[in-house]
């Protein structure tokens, strides 16, 4: 399941943490046999065979003191390890670099052989290993390996570990530098930038009841008496014959309403989730603001098309959403409802289901609801011709999608007005 704690910035550094510590099969040895050798001696009063016994046993006992100072004295000398991940916040499916360095408070001098590695969740590493290139510096060690996350969420990394052995190979001890991150992993999404101007440009017209403008003339309107003559585009006038200036483009646009519903299988609730935020990212890119409604998402929050930290925002917003909830269907009526108030206002809605989760009859009705009040676009992730139908019937604009790797052709023909 998908862990919800936020996730610190980068890099970071902490004190060591806790010592592990591990008796080696040699050093399990050593004792065993030195007990049993000491008791023979006793057994056949040979102080000789006794000594030997007991310099067995000694012999562990004094790798576990030279195993302690080590790793007091590395404590001392190694007391952080700062992280760098690029890029910062990482996406599913995509690589990423890791950048640990761990740095000695004797700068100036040589830093020893320190067998250093990193730890790293598996939804990081695609269950491969952290192997790690490692540059060698006065007064520090610098680790540098991949990542290749699999899954959304956040996930551990680190802490970085020294490890220290006793001169007989007795003893082994793993020591913490630094403290464990969580890295934020944002959901595979795909880029429907080429579509996105054309699509939503249809919403765009029903709401204004005019016909698209020419590329040049998307963001003008006529010249009103008060308007700052500075805004005025003289090209565009000079073909037109009348002034005309750049318009708002938040005034200009509606608000774009993004509603998920994350529930079913896994696979499907990962795919729901990407969807939405690609058509959330490409509403965004069109100038639109954008609300994100439905699978416990924060309903209060607008991202801001201006808004330079939008994206990143929102996408960490659908990292941390937990699917597949049994409370699906009432989160998806929750959604429907509040998201009509919007629609009615002129604002668009994009609702991003699972055709299982219209099996509710509360959900059904409230997204019916929805599809009258105005401009609406449904992305079904599965089959369901009779449900394309019936949410056709209901005033949607429907698109089928069973997969993330649909999703274009999905946009391009719901979005059109053609149920596919």
């Amino acid at each position: 399941m998908t862990r919800t704690h936020a996730a610190p910035t980068a890099p970071q550094a902490s004190r060591p943490g806790r010592t592990e510590t591990v008796l080696t099969a040699r050093g399990i040895g050593m004792i065993a046999g030195g007990l049993v050798i000491t008791a023979l001696g006793i057994g056949m009063a040979s102080l000789t065979v006794v000594v030997v016994g007991l310099v067995l046993v000694v012999g562990v006992a004094a790798g576990a003191l030279w195993l302690q100072a080590s790793i007091a004295v590395m404590r001392r000398r190694y007391r952080s390890a700062s992280r760098t991940i690029s890029p910062h916040p990482l996406t599913a499916g995509a690589d990423g670099r890791v950048e640990v360095v761990v740095m000695s408070r004797r700068s100036q001098r040589h830093v020893p052989r320190l067998d250093v590695r990193e730890q790293a969740a598996s939804e990081l590493t695609g269950d491969g290993s952290t192997s790690a290139t490692v540059l060698r510096e006065p007064g520090r060690v610098t680790l540098t390996y991949s990542l290749s996350p699999v899954a959304r969420g956040t996930w551990p990394l680190g802490p970085a570990v020294a490890r220290v052995a006793d001169p007989l190979g007795t003893l082994w001890a793993d020591t913490p530098i630094g403290a464990e991150q969580d890295a934020v992993v944002w959901p595979r999404i795909v880029d429907l930038s080429r579509d996105r101007g054309a699509a939503l440009a249809g919403s765009d017209r029903s709401l204004r009841g005019a016909t698209s403008p020419a590329t040049d003339d998307a963001a003008l309107r006529e010249y009103r008496h008060g308007d700052d003559p500075r805004r005025v585009h003289w090209k565009s006038s000079a073909r037109r014959g009348e002034l005309v200036v750049r318009a708002d483009e938040h005034a200009s646009r509606p608000s774009v309403t993004v509603i998920l519903d994350a529930a079913g299988e896994p696979d499907a609730a990962e795919d729901a989730i990407g969807i939405a935020g690609s058509v959330a990212l490409a509403s965004l890119a069109s100038g639109h603001a954008v609300r994100l409604l439905g699978a416990g998402l924060d309903e209060s929050r607008e991202y801001g098309a201006r808004a330079p930290e939008s994206r990143s925002a929102l996408l960490t917003a659908l990292a941390l959403v937990t699917a597949s909830t049994p409370d699906g269907p009432a989160r998806l009526a929750d959604a429907a409802r509040t998201a009509a108030h919007e629609v009615s206002r002129g604002g668009i809605a994009i609702a991003v289901v699972n055709p299982r989760t219209l099996d509710d009859s509360d959900a059904s009705d409230a997204m019916a609801g929805l599809g009258g009040a105005g401009t609406t676009t449904a992305l079904l992730v599965g089959e369901d011709a009779a449900l394309v139908s019936r949410l056709a019937r209901a005033g949607w604009r429907v698109g089928v999608t069973p997969t993330l790797a649909d999703l274009p052709a999905a946009w391009s023909a719901a979005l059109r007005g053609i149920a596919s």
